[in-house]
């Protein structure tokens, strides 16, 4: 018989997956508000959670504030303060991290690098010298904005996330749910307050049903393959659909939780782990190889993107990059440049359409055969679209679907098609240099 989930207040009221309710319940669990802990408690497990031996103290005294200038959590006492960036289903965007760390940041020469990372100016050795080419809105943001430490004080980074991310900067220590789970069930003790360790215990409760579904997406064939077919599942259609009530236990709370693409970007962060860690060159089996897990832009669902470095190649003033995508039951082999968002189909270097239908030839005289030269345009005028093709591939119709192998099973598939793409983007890129 499968195993129950057992639904807890936060999952009653629709909270499971609210970043900003996991923001307010972990804010008054150190607010002198909270007698679930003592004080000594707070502080064993604020020193545990930034995992720096810093040693704060937590007092009557310590503050707490929540969504202060977009920073989730942040708790200040006598001599430090600890900012906490919490990231349920989201992942870091818009150089968020900087931003927090020049908000938090006393002297002006510790808070400028901060600053003009947080918008995307490049400098190299001397920030003073970026500052001054900055026009004067720039400028006058950075001498205006009130940052929050006032006095000096120490300040520790935690990124909190449901899962293991990498932080986009070094100095923020990354902590997981799971993780949070452990310290907090470490200390909770039954003889303090009733009532407070109740709310506590049932947040516990939350946090565990949103760690183990992780695991049914790795380990539960039936979980994974509902989720990559209802990848447009939202909350409302629990309500909507009939089936809903035959569904399993597991497949039911990723429902109404409203985690389903997020499932399916997890799935695929378990698939880049191991190749090794994400966003960070690898070297495999000789081949330098670059994973990065993300959302398509046409309909959200989650994929893949293994780039390969070493075919990065000018053209004109724009850089290009090839690489592999998975996403659902579909592979692609492709070509994108650097700067994708910002780019135009016309960039595109002149001829590469016929070299990939070259490569689509050859492919289909060998055992990963790809189906077609899919071109991909974001509007009906080309001169709209992005600078982007690719070879496409789907397995919707074949005996073993994608989504139906767990991630080690998706990576020893794979591994032999890589390096055959591998040596085909570099013979491309060798045409253009």
């Amino acid at each position: 018989m499968e195993e129950q989930i057992e639904k807890g207040f936060f999952e009653f009221i629709d909270a499971a997956d609210a970043e900003k309710v996991h923001s307010q319940t972990i804010g008054w669990m150190f607010s002198e508000n909270c007698k679930a802990f003592s004080y000594t408690n707070k502080y064993l497990i604020l020193n545990e959670l930034i995992g720096k031996n810093a040693e704060v103290q937590v007092t009557p005294e310590t503050k707490v504030y929540v969504e202060i200038n977009d920073i989730d959590i942040m708790i200040e006492g006598e001599d430090w303060i600890i900012v906490i960036e919490n990231k349920i289903k989201s992942s870091q965007h818009s150089n968020q991290l900087f931003k927090y760390e020049f908000l938090t940041k006393y002297d002006d020469k510790e808070a400028l690098p901060c600053f003009l990372k947080w918008k995307s100016i490049n400098f190299n050795d001397s920030p003073d010298k970026a500052f001054e080419n900055l026009n004067l809105e720039e400028k006058k943001h950075f001498q205006d904005t009130k940052r929050l430490n006032k006095k000096n004080k120490k300040v520790f980074y935690c990124y909190l996330t449901l899962t293991k991310e990498k932080p986009e900067s070094s100095i923020w220590d990354n902590k997981t749910y799971s993780d949070l789970y452990k310290i907090l069930d470490k200390f909770i003790k039954p003889d303090e307050s009733a009532k407070d360790t109740l709310i506590v215990n049932e947040y516990l409760k939350s946090i565990k049903n949103l760690t183990n579904a992780l695991d049914y997406m790795v380990n539960d064939e039936d979980v994974r393959k509902w989720v990559f077919e209802h990848g447009d599942y939202t909350k409302q259609k629990v309500y909507e659909d009939e089936h809903f009530k035959n569904y399993s236990p597991k497949i039911k709370y990723i429902a109404s939780t409203g985690l389903v693409r997020f499932m399916q970007k997890y799935y695929y962060t378990k698939f880049c782990e191991i190749f090794g860690d994400l966003n960070s060159i690898i070297n495999w089996n000789g081949i330098n190889l670059r994973c990065k897990v993300g959302s398509s832009a046409s309909n959200g669902s989650g994929l893949a993107q293994i780039y390969f470095p070493d075919s990065t190649f000018k053209f004109g003033t724009h850089e290009f990059v090839f690489g592999y995508q998975i996403s659902g039951n579909t592979i692609k082999f492709n070509c994108a440049a650097i700067d994708y968002q910002k780019s135009n189909y016309n960039q595109l270097p002149p001829g590469i359409e016929d070299k990939f239908k070259d490569t689509l030839d050859n492919l289909k005289n060998n055992p990963s055969c790809f189906s077609k030269l899919q071109r991909k345009v974001n509007d009906s005028a080309k001169e709209k679209g992005k600078a982007y093709i690719s070879l496409t591939k789907n397995y919707n119709k074949k005996a073993k679907k994608l989504i139906e192998m767990t991630p080690r099973e998706l990576f020893q598939f794979i591994d032999n098609e890589l390096p055959i793409l591998h040596n085909y983007a570099i013979k491309i890129k060798k045409s253009y240099d």
